[in-house]
């Protein structure tokens, strides 16, 4: 949201940020979010070399690569600051999982998720604020494609269209894998992803 504000702030008058405060006042977090991304998009896909930069494979892989040397730097030593850059690229990173595995944007606990429905959801803002903290280990690229493989049979192909992607079905099986294994299930899954 801050990058936001900065971008429609820019440098003007007042009158400018006065109406550019109107537009963020009037904006659902949702389409805060799909603002973010797509300023993502604007400013760093031509810094990117990638012919088709966008809500694609191809463009995590590169982000994955972006936060590795942003991460580095003394600009991103202070948990404020990476805060911010984690608002901005994670919309980034959860479009692109709602683009390419179906999903929506949902508030849950307290922080916005893509859900799948049926309990099934990937947290994006986590991930990316994760591997900024811990660097490898906790790759916005592996986490990305791992995702089809955790919620197999669970994910609908995305709607190819400008509007958003359909409702996935509330599908959740009688019982959980532990519970069917004769165990007590957790509170919290642990496909509870990127959490």
């Amino acid at each position: 949201m801050r990058a936001k504000w900065r971008e429609l702030r820019g440098t003007g008058s007042g009158m400018r940020a006065w109406f550019a405060e109107r537009i963020l006042l009037k904006m659902t977090p949702q389409e805060m979010i799909r603002a973010n991304a797509e300023l993502v998009v604007s400013q760093l896909g031509p810094a990117s070399g990638l012919e088709e930069f966008g809500y694609n494979a191809e463009s995590v892989e590169w982000l994955d690569g972006f936060i590795e040397r942003q991460r580095v730097r003394p600009e991103f030593a202070e948990a404020e600051d990476i805060e911010r850059i984690t608002q901005t690229l994670g919309s980034f990173l959860g479009e692109c999982v709602v683009r390419c595995h179906g999903g929506e944007w949902r508030e849950q606990e307290g922080s916005w998720a893509v859900d799948f429905g049926g309990g099934n959801s990937a947290f994006p803002f986590n991930k990316v604020r994760k591997q900024f903290m811990h660097g490898e280990g906790d790759s916005v690229k592996s986490w990305f494609h791992t995702i089809p493989l955790i919620f197999a049979g669970q994910l609908e192909a995305p709607v190819e269209s400008d509007e958003s992607p359909a409702e996935v079905p509330d599908e959740s099986p009688d019982e959980s894998p532990a519970e069917a294994a004769g165990r007590p299930a957790k509170k919290r899954p642990w496909w509870k992803f990127g959490r």
